[in-house]
């Protein structure tokens, strides 16, 4: 079993990488620049910055500027047929991040692919280019039912809403297992250092 882990601040990468992890992802373009093992996770709307040669890529656009890095497809892209797998495995992705809407029955239907299974993360759910209200981190807006889901303000400014509640299938894993997937992803966003720890060491544990 083979765990990537996405880290978005420094605290949760300098946790992150006691482990035998796979690969890392990071939304944080500092960590990525300093670190070349790091893929960075290329940002919603187009900057002018330098791309690191890792990429974890959940935009078509991107992906057709980048064919001389090292890529791995990200869920943002929504593949989810054997098509779409083959054509960007043909383009040079090395791995292929599915559809977070997939059945583990279709999934089974993709086991042959190299996929990577998102099973635990606060996905975005959406991406606004600006907001006169979200300027920094710590905002957050709430529903009729009380949930409350967090907005991320990167530093160009862009907003990301995070869901409410993540997505867990860390005790899918075995079911998982079973039809054939063996590279799973981990996303940590606004995890404190101590729930990073206590995911991973969920995880990691039931890798030896």
């Amino acid at each position: 079993m083979k765990i990537s882990v996405l880290v978005s601040s420094n605290e949760q990468y300098e946790i992150v990488k006691k482990y035998p992890v796979d690969a890392i992802y990071t939304s944080n373009y500092a960590i990525a620049m300093a670190n070349p093992s790091v893929y960075y996770q290329t940002p919603k709307y187009p900057c002018m910055k330098k791309m690191p040669h890792r990429l974890l890529c959940g935009d078509v656009g991107w992906f057709m500027d980048q064919e001389e890095h090292t890529i791995v497809t990200d869920y943002n892209l929504n593949i989810a047929n054997h098509f779409s797998i083959e054509q960007l495995l043909k383009r040079g992705a090395t791995k292929i991040t599915p559809s977070l809407e997939c059945s583990i029955h279709d999934l089974e239907k993709l086991s042959s692919y190299p996929l990577e299974v998102l099973i635990y993360g606060h996905v975005v759910v959406m991406t606004l280019k600006s907001h006169p209200l979200f300027k920094e981190n710590g905002y957050e807006l709430e529903d009729y039912q009380h949930r409350r889901w967090k907005a991320l303000v990167d530093e160009n400014e862009v907003v990301s809403l995070l869901s409410a509640e993540p997505i867990n299938k860390l005790n899918e894993l075995e079911e998982y297992q079973r039809i054939g997937i063996r590279s799973f992803r981990l996303d940590f966003t606004i995890e404190t250092k101590e729930q990073v720890k206590k995911i991973m060491e969920s995880v990691m544990g039931r890798n030896t």
